[in-house]
């Protein structure tokens, strides 16, 4: 007997929804205007919102210093299919900042172009790195030894004693 077929998704709605939970990092589709249109579950972690609370918000209210000049100048990279990576800061529910790496891409859902915004929590990452690099700072300087060799420079051009064939 052949083992039963795993059951289709009920539509394409349910599928995207299953792989936007899925995914490890926060999502975000947002419009052209820089406004949330969906997000998936992995926002309520890394923000503090639920996908809900999300919906329509700008997406300024996210990410420092993110507003209508800086999506300008994403897009057109974007549009060249070029891709976008920020390291930036999220701003979470309670005011709070976390250190953030944001990818952008394009993607065309339905009718229309939105854009797609990955973010993920790289603060302790950043603390990782900054707590290697005290500890490199302060660490004792290796001892070298060196050995007491002569280095002689030649620059005259040394003729051969009698009797000796070059």
């Amino acid at each position: 007997p052949q083992p039963a077929a795993p059951k289709p998704a009920a539509n394409q709605r349910e599928l995207y929804r299953n792989l936007m939970d899925a995914l490890y990092d926060s999502v975000l589709l947002v419009d052209r205007k820089g406004y949330v249109v969906d997000s998936n579950k992995r926002v309520e972690h890394t923000f503090g919102y639920s996908p809900s609370d999300m919906w329509n918000m700008p997406l300024q209210t996210l990410i420092k210093g993110f507003g209508p000049i800086i999506l300008a100048k994403i897009i057109e990279p974007l549009n060249e299919d070029r891709p976008i990576i920020i390291s930036g800061h999220g701003i979470r529910k309670d005011g709070s900042l976390f250190d953030a790496e944001i990818s952008v891409s394009k993607v065309k859902l339905a009718r229309s172009e939105s854009l797609l915004f990955t973010v993920r929590d790289i603060t302790k990452r950043m603390l990782a790195m900054q707590e290697k690099m005290r500890a490199q700072s302060q660490a004792k300087p290796a001892i070298v030894r060196v050995a007491k060799t002569k280095v002689l420079r030649c620059t005259q051009k040394i003729q051969p004693p009698a009797g000796i064939v070059k």
